[in-house]
């Protein structure tokens, strides 16, 4: 043994990469040993495939917390998507409300200037007084001009 430590740190004192072997060399009465020897064999057979089973572990592992971090990143997307989505729809529904609005105020002012080109001066007094009452009003958007709530 002391014959491989002492080459172990003469290549490392050369600064020679020593983490991979190009020859290995085994004594044969070592294998003859683990041929004859029966607990030898039945250890050896038994982990004959751990560094399979360990890499299959690993991988197995390894796509497990793949799919749980996608699992996970899929769910935060479609929240994301659904914000905004509902932010589209809010932005839209302000918009197309401010435009309605818009128009709505407008028919009023058209039909306040349609009711002053109406000749008042034919009509009786409360026919008159109506059409002032439905057409002029101060805002354009009060539905009970007297102050009632429309509750009777």
């Amino acid at each position: 043994p002391d014959q491989y430590v002492d080459t172990y740190h003469k290549h490392r004192e050369e600064g020679e990469d020593v983490s991979g072997y190009e020859h290995v060399h085994q004594h044969e009465d070592t294998y003859q040993i683990l041929e004859s020897d029966q607990d030898l064999l039945f250890l050896d057979m038994m982990f004959d495939g751990d560094l399979h089973v360990g890499l299959e572990h690993v991988v197995s592992l390894f796509e497990h917390e793949t799919s749980v971090v996608l699992a996970h990143v899929h769910i935060e997307m479609r929240l994301l998507f659904g914000l905004y989505i509902a932010f589209l729809l809010v932005v839209f529904y302000g918009a197309v409300f401010r435009q309605t609005l818009k128009a709505a105020r407008e028919e009023v002012s058209k039909a306040q200037e349609f009711a002053h080109t109406i000749p008042l001066h034919v009509l009786e007094g409360d026919q008159a007084a109506a059409v002032k009452q439905f057409y002029m009003r101060d805002n354009g958007l009060d539905d009970h001009p007297d102050g009632a709530d429309g509750d009777d």
